[in-house]
């Protein structure tokens, strides 16, 4: 019972920080500062994915690609040839909503899928808040600016389901379980699978 007062009350924040929250663009010279940073703060821990088997990790992006229906705005790859690993985003994700934090917050979700695999995609937004960025915020890492963080990747992901003409039922419910996973990593509480088909 507490718990799904507790969901509902932080849920109550995120919309009131809506209200107030204004997002600035993320320009490509931005981008590419985000994206070094990222790099000299995570590869360290990146190469512990598949028991430390690859050893660089990068970041690659798109900065002219278009939003179209094969697009997935991000993505993780790996290298076996090259012993390399790396995430990537596209240029149409980061011109979206997203702010800075929006953005390193993607690129940590990609990163998670090397630790999660392809289908873990409730893991790696667990991954996102309790992981990934404490350790790219470091000290500066806080609660209101990590909601900021959920509300801009709740109204992303809102737009792009409606745009694969997603019924508003499916959307509400994959947006209470990705939600869900987020708090429960901000929270710092272990992982519980939420079935984004019990709508």
């Amino acid at each position: 019972m507490w718990l799904k007062v507790r969901v509902s009350l932080l849920r109550f924040f995120i919309l009131f920080l809506f209200s107030i929250s204004a997002y600035s663009e993320v320009s490509e010279d931005r981008l590419l500062k985000i994206i070094e940073n990222f790099q000299n703060k995570m590869s360290v821990h990146a190469l512990t994915a598949y028991e430390g088997r690859f050893k660089k990790f990068y970041v690659k992006y798109d900065w002219e690609k278009q939003f179209s229906l094969k697009s997935i705005g991000g993505g993780f790859f790996t290298n076996p040839v090259k012993w390399e690993l790396g995430v990537y985003i596209e240029g149409w994700l980061v011109r979206s909503n997203f702010d800075e934090d929006g953005v390193e917050a993607v690129l940590c979700h990609e990163l998670g899928h090397h630790f999660f695999g392809g289908g873990g995609e409730q893991e790696a937004d667990h991954y996102v808040m309790d992981f990934c960025l404490r350790e790219l915020w470091g000290d500066a890492f806080s609660f209101a600016r990590a909601i900021k963080v959920i509300l801009q990747i709740h109204e992303f992901r809102t737009w792009v389901y409606r745009q694969y003409q997603f019924p508003e039922i499916r959307i509400q419910r994959l947006i209470e379980c990705r939600t869900d996973s987020f708090f429960q990593g901000l929270l710092q509480e272990e992982y519980k699978f939420c079935d984004e088909h019990d709508y």
